[in-house]
């Protein structure tokens, strides 16, 4: 067909091609939305998207995510996918609707302005942007370009090539804008005028074949010439459906077809690979990474991670059931492959298989063990001999030669020294003479699975541990060292620094070095499985084969940095038999084959991505374009991200740190962290990812705030310190004010208490004076002294009416009270016959008319001295001095007298008969606790008994102090 590739350039935009590799494949069971895959891409931030025939379909590396009509798209049968530089992935539906993806959201024509003026008038035929970020959506009739800033240009392809048209496309090459027809008449897109122009083809990929049904006489190149020029048609093997260019836009390099997808060698011109060989691939696409993905009708996608990772397949030649390798070794220029079937294989470095064997007879004993002679071990014994170790025999492959020895089976052999080798076996570990190939000594009588020399030390692995045998064929449990060399042992190998490092069936490698452990390797430090198959050591790199892929471990700074590959690197199968490092080629054996491949190869173009997807606080999803400041009730946060490296296979390690939270940077193999109940604070989140080569992703920061709760606040604080103080001061108040008027009250009862009660005691004392001065009365009409009697009498008078008139005053003046205790002495005096003398002083400090004391306080006391004292002195020598002295605010009265003392008269008072008792002493004790109460100063009675030098009594002294 006349242009046809010129056509399946503008109108069939996917582009793929492929061979038979060893593909990642992905289908439903996966996660893909639909096993129909019709277009694919790759977006600003790494994702993968797929359009399929049951939805649309993003996928990181690890998880895939699939949108239906309930997420907005407008049909499930998604046609056609573009990422734009914007970030947004413009999707076409079978159902002529287009809509577009940005940031985790749909918009259509329901919920977009800018969808709803698009309204394509056909389904969708190709979507391009040019470098200036103008985006070009076409159908085959009608064009819409969307300007850097979103402005709308409609084309009608018929008016502007002026001819009607069956379809057009518009497509991008080297960053413009270029649209045909089936005339093959060209366009392009001026932005700067913003209209399409004729022009002739400079850069447009095209096709010359001289095919004649040979795929060796295949030829591309590029055409600068004109449109007419273009007059080749293409032949394949299937019909092309896609073609994609090179970087440059100068050379078909995938061409997708009915029959897998062809890779074309642009130096050369010629076919490089054929991929897929009889899948319809849709599309092919290279991203980042520089993975090959191809898309198929009806049978999902394939990833080919490197077209480097090849395998070798043996059954064609040995005739074996599979392409199993149990065993590798390095013979100059050869790997040698120990597989399923007796014969030895050899790769050379032109990657050129055959079986070693020369000697027909032993050629003809090899043969014919093909019911699984399994050859488990291989050892180069020196340049000319190789030692080989099958399931059935032990044998010595010399100058092309084989001899034979019959013990079996053989799990593994090792070099004793330049004359011997050890052998175990199921049964026994031999010493055998390489010479002859003589068994010379039995070191070992059980099963063993791994035999070790290493510095004239013997090791033999069992299934139950590791142990050395000694010269004298004692042996030493080394499983004592560490329970996991308790543990099957699989193999052994030495390191350049001595250690020896030793692999078991389901606890990982241990290291030991001078018979202490220097590490311990498991699933928890790195390693993809516990499950330890096969050791090779290259360097300081210790290659681990495990069930679930290879591990290299960096065992030569201590770091134990491991990089892991398996199937999602392109090897054929995830469990490793043998591994060998030559000539920087690594070989792997496995139960599909031999697979070689060069390391840099892979790890080469690896990236990093990282995405945060999303965040959501208490359940819901919040936006993630403005700053994030939560109450204190949404502090349930819950940050969603993807670490995007299509060449890690999902091996992701996520650093993270909240700083608010965190001191220390953690790791996570999680695509989440869920804070459950974060305390109120400002947080940062800093997070990054590093895939498993080591490759990291830039740092990506949120910061956000969680509010406290109102009572934790600065302002819930302040009112509330200002309604506690506030309260405090209305409750004191309020308790004061009780208080106070409580004690007001009393204060007040007790006031008029007192008052009372000291009226009462007042009015009890003039009785007492009363009585006691008619007595003396009595006692002058009895023995007739009449005018004593009546001088009495008058004296009396005058002292009553002064009693009454100071017992209604509650202080009188001390003149008042000096003349009061006057009168008292002078009628006692005449009472007791002027048995005594008296005088009364006052401080010449003191202004007598103006200090007060309260009133009738003295004359109890001068009583008491007279009564009990002076009463009972035999002569008329008694005296009494009272004596008033002012010392600062303090009035000090002394009343003292010459009597007998309170202790003779005591004595003599019980001896004389009474007729009435005296309470003058009592009641003025009670009244000055009555007045101390009311008073804010107390009144002081000190009483004490005076004595002559002799030491005999010789009075009384009553001193009272008043605060004035």
């Amino acid at each position: 067909m006349r242009l046809l590739l010129f056509f399946v350039i503008f109108f069939f935009p996917v582009l793929a091609f492929s061979q038979d590799f060893n593909y990642v494949h992905y289908d439903t069971k996966d996660g893909l939305a639909g096993s129909t895959v019709y277009s694919m891409c790759q977006d600003k931030d790494g994702y993968m998207w797929f359009a399929t025939d049951n939805g649309l379909t993003r996928f990181d590396g690890t998880n895939f995510k699939n949108f239906t009509v309930k997420d907005g798209l407008p049909d499930n049968e998604v046609l056609k996918v573009f990422a734009d530089s914007k970030g947004r992935v413009w999707i076409g539906t079978f159902s002529k609707d287009i809509c577009y993806y940005y940031r985790n959201r749909i918009y259509n024509k329901f919920n977009s302005e800018l969808v709803k003026k698009i309204n394509p008038d056909a389904t969708l035929a190709n979507i391009a942007e040019d470098s200036n970020g103008f985006v070009a959506i076409s159908t085959y009739f009608k064009g819409v370009i969307l300007t850097a800033n979103d402005s709308i240009i409609e084309y009608n392809f018929d008016k502007l090539y002026n001819r009607n048209l069956r379809f057009a496309s518009i497509q991008s090459i080297k960053g413009k804008l270029y649209m045909t027809n089936e005339y093959t008449e060209l366009m392009k897109f001026d932005n700067d005028s913003l209209k399409w122009t004729k022009t002739i083809v400079p850069d447009i990929i095209k096709i010359d074949e001289n095919y004649k049904n040979k795929l060796d006489s295949f030829r591309v190149r590029i055409k600068y010439d004109s449109i007419n020029h273009w007059h080749y048609s293409i032949k394949f093997p299937g019909n092309p459906l896609s073609v994609r260019t090179n970087g440059n836009y100068s050379f078909a390099k995938y061409i997708s077809t009915t029959d897998g997808c062809w890779e074309i060698d642009s130096i050369q011109g010629i076919p490089k690979y054929h991929f897929l060989v009889g899948k319809r691939v849709g599309f092919t696409l290279e991203d980042d990474e520089k993975n090959l993905w191809f898309s198929t009708f009806g049978d999902g996608v394939y990833k080919l991670p490197s077209t480097t990772v090849k395998t070798i397949s043996f059954k064609n030649i040995s005739k074996a059931p599979n392409d199993e390798v149990f065993s590798l070794a390095a013979d100059k220029k050869e790997i040698i492959v120990g597989a399923l079937t007796s014969i030895v294989f050899s790769v050379d470095n032109n990657f050129v298989i055959k079986p070693i064997y020369s000697d027909k007879k032993i050629e003809s004993s090899l043969l014919s063990q093909t019911d699984a002679n399994r050859l488990y071990s291989i050892k180069k014994f020196s340049s000319e001999i190789t030692i080989l170790g099958f399931d059935k025999f032990l044998a010595k492959l010399e100058g092309g030669k084989y001899s034979i020895k019959y013990i079996h089976p053989i799990k593994s052999i090792d070099k004793i020294d330049s004359e011997n080798i050890l052998a175990g076996t199921a049964t026994y570990v031999f010493k055998i003479r390489v010479a002859d190939m003589a068994i010379t000594d039995t070191l070992w009588k059980d099963r063993s699975t791994k035999v070790f020399c290493y510095k004239r030390h013997n090791y033999v692995g069992t299934l139950n541990g590791l142990y050395e045998i000694h010269e004298d064929k004692t042996t030493t449990f080394l499983g004592n060292l560490h329970p996991v060399l308790t543990r099957r042992i699989t193999d052994i190998k030495a390191a350049a620094d001595g250690t020896l490092w030793i692999a078991t069936s389901d606890n990982g490698v241990i290291g030991i070095k001078d018979n202490k452990v220097v590490k311990l390797l498991n699933d928890t430090t790195g390693l993809s499985s516990n499950i330890c198959k096969t050791l090779f050591i290259d360097g300081y790199n210790l290659w681990v084969g495990t069930d679930k892929g290879i591990n290299k471990v960096d065992i030569g700074y201590g770091k134990y940095a491991v990089i892991k590959y398996a199937s999602t690197d392109g090897l054929p199968s995830n469990s490793i038999n043998a591994i060998l490092v030559k000539d920087s080629l690594v070989w792997v054996g496995t139960p599909a084959g031999l697979t070689y491949f060069k390391e840099n190869s892979i790890s080469d173009h690896s990236m990093c991505n990282l995405k945060l997807e999303a965040i959501h606080v208490s359940g819901r999803q919040i936006s993630m374009d403005s700053a994030i400041h939560l109450s204190y009730q949404d502090n349930n946060i819950k940050f969603e991200y993807a670490g995007i490296s299509f060449r890690s296979g999902g091996e992701i390690t996520y650093h993270y740190k909240l700083t608010g939270l965190d001191a220390d940077w953690k790791t996570t193999t999680e695509n989440y962290l869920d804070y459950k109940s974060l305390p109120a604070e400002d947080y940062e989140l800093e997070l990054y990812a590093v895939n498993k080569y080591g490759v990291r992703s830039k740092t990506i920061s949120v910061a956000f705030s969680i509010a406290a709760p109102f009572w934790r606040t600065l302002w819930f604080y302040i009112l509330m310190c200002a309604l506690a103080i506030v309260l405090v001061i209305v409750i004191l108040n309020r308790r004061n004010k009780i208080v106070r008027r409580h004690l007001e009250e009393k204060n007040k009862q007790n006031k008029q208490f007192a008052e009372l009660e000291q009226q009462a005691l007042q009015a009890q004392m003039n009785p007492h004076f009363i009585f006691n001065c008619l007595n003396a009365i009595q006692q002058y009409i009895v023995t007739n002294n009449t005018e004593k009697a009546n001088e009495y009498l008058t004296g009396f008078a005058a002292l009553i009416r002064q009693t009454l008139d100071n017992s209604q005053e509650k202080n009188i003046s001390v003149a008042e009270e000096v003349q009061y205790l006057t009168r008292y002495l002078e009628m006692e005096q005449m009472r007791f016959g002027d048995k005594f003398r008296f005088s009364i002083t006052v401080g010449q400090n003191i202004q007598a008319d103006f200090v007060e004391i309260p009133a009738m306080l003295l004359q109890p006391y001068v009583e008491n001295s007279l009564r009990h004292g002076i009463r009972y002195i035999a002569d008329t020598s008694g005296f009494i001095a009272i004596h008033f002295t002012l010392d600062k605010s303090i009035l000090h009265i002394s009343i003292r007298d010459n009597g007998v003392g309170r202790a003779r008269a005591a004595e003599l008072k019980s001896k004389t008969h009474i007729e009435y008792q005296s309470k003058g002493m009592g009641l003025t004790a009670k009244r000055i606790e009555l007045i101390n109460k009311m008073r804010d100063s107390a009144i002081s009675v000190t009483i004490k008994d005076l004595t002559n030098e002799n030491g005999a009594a010789a009075g009384t002294e009553v001193e009272l102090k008043i605060p004035v």
